[in-house]
């Protein structure tokens, strides 16, 4: 049971690193009306904060896959299992924070990126926890 609670955990923390930054592209524009900033600008700092929580979040991944998981098979049912909680999480966003102004739409084609994203993210979850296992066997 303690390891379906770690197997858990490790996705709910897959699943807030994509939120965060599927969150931070979707709101632009809300950012920079709240803000008072041009888009541009938020633009260019959600960019740079993309990056790093990128860079970030690979590591993060990485070290708790390697300290916490056990080097099962078991261990790719996170690369399923953020999903659910992602959806979780979008959910209680959009609930607690809707668009009251229309403004605020994200563009059109950051669906586009959005999916593509949501391809790709398990593919790369699937990537770390192969490098996290080959690297433990050393």
């Amino acid at each position: 049971m303690a390891y379906f609670g770690k197997i858990n955990t490790v996705s709910i923390l897959f699943a807030f690193l994509f939120f965060a930054a599927l969150e931070l592209m979707v709101n632009t524009y809300r950012l920079s009306r709240l803000l008072n900033v041009e888009v541009s600008v938020v633009v260019d700092v959600s960019i740079i904060l993309l990056g790093i929580w990128l860079a970030g979040g690979v590591i993060v991944c990485y070290l708790f896959i390697t300290r916490w998981l056990e080097k099962r098979k078991s261990d790719y049912f996170t690369v399923i299992l953020w999903f659910p909680y992602f959806i979780l999480m979008t959910s209680i966003f959009v609930f607690l924070f809707p668009i009251h102004h229309p403004a605020d739409d994200p563009a059109p084609v950051l669906g586009f990126v959005i999916i593509g994203g949501l391809i790709v993210y398990p593919a790369i979850l699937a990537f770390i926890i192969c490098i996290s296992h080959n690297v433990r066997k050393r």
